[in-house]
C-alpha cells in the first residue's frame, strides 16, 4: 500500500509537470486536463494509504464513477495533445486499478457490488473459493492496483520524455525527475515514519504513561489519550491506546474497550477492533514500536449523568482468519482469553484492566442551591449552595443536598463529611462517597457544575444539632483546608452550615 501509495504521488506530479509544459500565459483549457488528472491522483495517492473511503458507504460506485470520468478526461487529453498514449494507458491502468480495487476488495471482504439497484450476487465470494480463503483474494487486489499505477506511470513519463526536444525543454525534464525521486522519497520516508515512528513518540511524549502486560510480557500496553478528558451525553470520545509488541507475536489480536458504570458494572458503549487493524495486523509488528489504535465511543443520549464511567480494556485472540471454511462455521472453535500477566491498573477480571475513569457531566447544569454559598477548598473545590432540612425525624430517610464546582481537575481520592453536634458530648459522624459513589471526587474534572443528594437516616436523640461538613484526603484522614468568601481560612477546615431539629 506504501509503494502503491508512492507511485500514484508520481502519477499526479507527472501530470502537473506535463501540464506546465505549456507557456503559462497560453490558454487554461490547454492544461485543464492535465490539472484534473494531477489532482485526482493526489486524491488517489492520500486514499491509498490513509483509506479515506472508508468513511464513505457508496465509495464503490463513486470510484467507478470516477474512473469513467478520468477515461473520458484522457480521450480530451489525446485529441489535445495529438497523441494517444494518455487515454491508452489510462484505460488500460484503470481497468487494472478497478478490477482490482474495486470488484477484487469487494469480493476478498465477501461484499456485495451494487450498480444502481442492480446487486451483483453472484460475484460474491463465499469463504473460500477454488479451494483458497477470501482474504487471501486480497494479495491479487494489490498487486492489479500496483499493475495499473505503473502503466500509467510509465506512459505519462513516456509523454513528457517524447514532449522536451529542445535544450531548455530536456533541461527542465532533469529538474523534473529530480523532484519526481525526491518526492518519492520523502513520501516512504513519511509513510514509514507515520507507521512506527511518529506514533512511539506520542507514546513517550504526548500521551498518560501506563503498565499492562499480556502475554506474560510480549505485548504491552504502555500509554492512551481520551478526547475529551470529559464528556457528555451524546459526544463521541476517542480513545487512543498505543501497545507496543515486546517481542514477535505469533497471531492477530483483537481489542475490546467498554464504557461500564459503578459500581453496578453496566455496559453504556463498547467498540472491538483488530489490534493495528486489517492494514498493520500484531502478527507484522516489529517489536519495540509503538502502534496507535484509536477507538470511537458514542455516549447514548440518555446516559445517566453527572457521573464517570470506567474505562476497561481487554485483549483477545479471534479466529485465524486463514482456517478452513469449516473450522470457520465450527461453534466449538470460540475466541481465546488473553490474561493480564501484570498491570499497575485494576484488573476487573483475569483478562481486562480498568484504564481510567472518563467523567460524563451533566446537562443542562443544576438549578440555583436554596442556600447560596462560596466556599473555596485548596485543591480547586467549590462548595456554591446547600439545601439543609431545617427538621428531621430520628430513623426516618432525610434529604441534603450539596452544590459543587471545580476549577482544576482534584485527581486525588477524597470523603464528604458531615457531622452533628448536639448538647453536652453528643457527637455523630456522617461520611459519603460523591454520588453514591457514582462519581467519586477523584475522577472530578475541571469545570464541574453538578448538584449532590444524600440521603442518610439518623439514628439521633431528639435535639438541635450543629451541622459542619467538608471534605478529607482518603486514605490519610486529613482535611482539605477551605476558605470562605472573603478568603479566611475555617476554622478546623469544617464548614458550618445551620442547626437541624431532630424529632
Amino acid at each position: 500500500a506504501i509503494f502503491s501509495s508512492t507511485l500514484l504521488l508520481l502519477v499526479s506530479l507527472t501530470a502537473l509537470a506535463n501540464a506546465l509544459r505549456r507557456p503559462l500565459d497560453g490558454p487554461v483549457w490547454k492544461r485543464a486536463p492535465w490539472l484534473v488528472l494531477g489532482g485526482v491522483f493526489l486524491f488517489m495517492s492520500l486514499d491509498e494509504y490513509f483509506s479515506i473511503h472508508e468513511s464513505y458507504e457508496h465509495w464503490r460506485q463513486a470510484y467507478v464513477m470516477g474512473g469513467v470520468l478520468l477515461v473520458l478526461t484522457g480521450l480530451i487529453l489525446g485529441v489535445l495533445e495529438r497523441d494517444l498514449r494518455p487515454p491508452l494507458v489510462l484505460v488500460i491502468g484503470l481497468a487494472c486499478i478497478g478490477t482490482g480495487g474495486v470488484v477484487l476488495d469487494a469480493f476478498a471482504n465477501e461484499a456485495v457490488i451494487e450498480f444502481g439497484g442492480y446487486e451483483a450476487d453472484w460475484l460474491v465470494c463465499k469463504h473460500d473459493y477454488a479451494g483458497i480463503i477470501c482474504q487471501d483474494y486480497g494479495i491479487i487486489e494489490e498487486l492489479l492496483e500496483l499493475a495499473g499505477i505503473s502503466i500509467i506511470l510509465a506512459g505519462f513519463l513516456s509523454f513528457a520524455q517524447d514532449h522536451t526536444q529542445d535544450r531548455q525543454a530536456a533541461s527542465e525534464f532533469r529538474l523534473a525527475r529530480r523532484v519526481l525521486a525526491g518526492a518519492a522519497v520523502l513520501w516512504v520516508v513519511w509513510a514509514f515514519s507515520h507507521v512506527w515512528v511518529i506514533p512511539t513518540f506520542e507514546a513517550k511524549l504526548l500521551a498518560d504513561g501506563v503498565h499492562v502486560e499480556f502475554l506474560d510480557g510480549a505485548l504491552r500496553l504502555e500509554s492512551y489519550q481520551i478526547k475529551p478528558e470529559a464528556a457528555r451525553p451524546g459526544d463521541e470520545v476517542r480513545i487512543s491506546l498505543f501497545f507496543r509488541a515486546n517481542r514477535p507475536l505469533d497471531h492477530n489480536y483483537y481489542l475490546s474497550v467498554h464504557l461500564l458504570s459503578h459500581p453496578e458494572v453496566d455496559t453504556w458503549g463498547q467498540d472491538d477492533l483488530q489490534l493495528g487493524e486489517w492494514d498493520y495486523p500484531s502478527s507484522a509488528w516489529i517489536p519495540g514500536f509503538a502502534v496507535r489504535n484509536d477507538v470511537y465511543l458514542t455516549l447514548p443520549a440518555d446516559i445517566p449523568a453527572p457521573a464517570s464511567y470506567w474505562v476497561a480494556v481487554k485483549v483477545w485472540q479471534g479466529p485465524d482468519l486463514h482456517r478452513t471454511p469449516k473450522e470457520l462455521l465450527d461453534p466449538d472453535i470460540k475466541n481465546v482469553e488473553v490474561l493480564v500477566s501484570d498491570s499497575d491498573r485494576p484488573v476487573i477480571t483475569p483478562d481486562t484492566v480498568q484504564l481510567v475513569a472518563l467523567p460524563v457531566l451533566g446537562n443542562p447544569p443544576p438549578d440555583d442551591p436554596p442556600t447560596a454559598a462560596d466556599y473555596r477548598f485548596d485543591n480547586g473545590m467549590r462548595l456554591t449552595g446547600y439545601d439543609l432540612p431545617a427538621v428531621i425525624t430520628a430513623g426516618d430517610p432525610a434529604a441534603f443536598r450539596f452544590w459543587w464546582r471545580t476549577d482544576k481537575t482534584t485527581g486525588k481520592p477524597l470523603t464528604h463529611y458531615l457531622h452533628f453536634f448536639g448538647e453536652g458530648d453528643l457527637f455523630f459522624v456522617f461520611d459519603h462517597q460523591a454520588f453514591d459513589d457514582r462519581f467519586p471526587m477523584v475522577d472530578w474534572p475541571a469545570g464541574l457544575d453538578a448538584a449532590d443528594s444524600w440521603t442518610i437516616t439518623p439514628d439521633l436523640p431528639a435535639g438541635e444539632y450543629r451541622v459542619y461538613t467538608g471534605v478529607y484526603h482518603t486514605p490519610t484522614v486529613t482535611r482539605i483546608p477551605v476558605r470562605d468568601a472573603d478568603g479566611r481560612p475555617v476554622p478546623d477546615n469544617a464548614i458550618f452550615l445551620g442547626t437541624v431539629t431532630v424529632k
